[in-house]
């Protein structure tokens, strides 16, 4: 899959809401990563201003931030998407954009958060992501990145899966568009943002989500 196509992520959307898998991440991301995403962006989303999840997808995982008065935009480059994310919460907004260029004066934005999203990126893509992420924030702000674990229990077992319908039965099967930097380690971590102008404040690796994560909270 070409992660930059607008249509084939729209095409993943559709086959993925359908299918076993799809209804069984909407469980997780619903009952379970839904409340570790309410306990994070609780600590550190302060500030008065817009919130941007920045690559929103369904916009499931935000599902609880409806209860904490705050204003979200889920950004994304799918349409599609987006008209299902609005539905989630009253105080969500959606705007289609780019990643890249983000739609946003300089020292706009009060906090930028994504789940799942910086892993499809190679290792200079992510440096011009959050410095673009850089730019728009405000001054004393956070990012948070949900960024999946290379050794997660849920991503090994989805692997094994994979390897085995596709290599074994020769079955036509992806679960995901493809995750070229998930991380192995905090240090992996730490060394990615020490390339760009954020200073690291913390790294959460917890079983509140299963640790299928590890949860990098940069400031700027």
């Amino acid at each position: 899959m070409n992660t930059n196509s607008v249509q084939e992520w729209e095409k993943y959307w559709i086959d993925h809401e359908g299918s076993l898998f799809g209804k069984a991440s909407r469980i997780y991301r619903k009952y379970i990563l839904s409340f570790h995403v309410k306990r994070i962006l609780g600590v550190y989303f302060q500030q008065n201003g817009f919130y941007v999840d920045c690559g929103s997808g369904s916009s499931e995982s935000s599902m609880r931030l409806k209860d904490i008065n705050k204003s979200y935009i889920a950004l994304d480059k799918s349409s599609l998407t987006l008209r299902n994310a609005v539905n989630k919460f009253d105080n969500l907004t959606g705007i289609a954009g780019d990643i890249f260029h983000l739609p946003y004066k300089s020292e706009s934005i009060a906090g930028i958060y994504n789940l799942g999203v910086m892993e499809h990126f190679d290792q200079s893509e992510i440096v011009d992501v959050l410095n673009e992420f850089y730019r728009v924030l405000k001054k004393d702000s956070f990012i948070i990145l949900f960024w999946p674990y290379q050794k997660g229990f849920i991503q090994l077992m989805l692997d094994s899966v994979t390897y085995f319908l596709t290599k074994i039965c020769r079955i036509k099967f992806w679960y995901t568009p493809e995750e070229i930097t998930r991380l192995n380690s905090k240090e992996h971590a730490l060394s990615i943002i020490n390339n760009t102008s954020f200073k690291m404040e913390k790294i959460y690796f917890s079983f509140h989500d299963l640790f299928t994560h590890y949860i990098v909270v940069a400031k700027k």
